[in-house]
């Protein structure tokens, strides 16, 4: 369960938090939660408000952040939705700064590659709006965005 102070996944029995800590760079990157999705592998993918994007990792306990601080090519500080399409990629949809595609969300964190989708008001084949808020493939496999 994502809150405004932290992450609160059950383990069957009780509720564990995590939430962000100035001191450990491997902690949440922001306690306010807007998204939460498992990908295909097992992965723990949270959207946070002015905390960008994370990657949890099971064994490890501990989040890999993606945001405007970070490199690697994801500038939003909002990831509002989080899904994975049929061929395994992921897609983010963020507040302003458009939709993200992940074709290699497996890959060490130095290594993802985000390609970014954003409204160009000189291209008609461009997004319509840079504030993202659902994404799904239908059964054709054509993913869809809403705006």
């Amino acid at each position: 369960m994502g809150a405004v102070d932290g992450l609160y996944p059950f383990n069957g029995n009780s509720f564990n938090i995590y939430s962000h800590r100035i001191s450990d760079s491997s902690s949440l990157s922001s306690n306010t939660i807007i998204s939460i999705f498992e990908d295909k592998s097992g992965h723990i993918w949270v959207g946070t408000q002015e905390g960008g994007l994370n990657r949890f990792h099971k064994v490890y306990q501990a989040f890999d952040h993606f945001s405007q601080q970070s490199e690697g090519g994801f500038d939003s500080s909002n990831a509002w939705k989080i899904d994975q399409d049929s061929k395994v990629r992921l897609w983010i949809g963020t507040w302003g700064f458009g939709l993200y595609m992940i074709p290699n969300h497996e890959a060490p964190t130095q290594e993802i590659e985000f390609i970014n989708y954003k409204h160009d008001k000189e291209n008609l084949t461009s997004i319509c709006h840079n504030i993202v808020r659902k994404v799904f493939e239908e059964s054709k496999g054509r993913v869809w965005i809403g705006t």
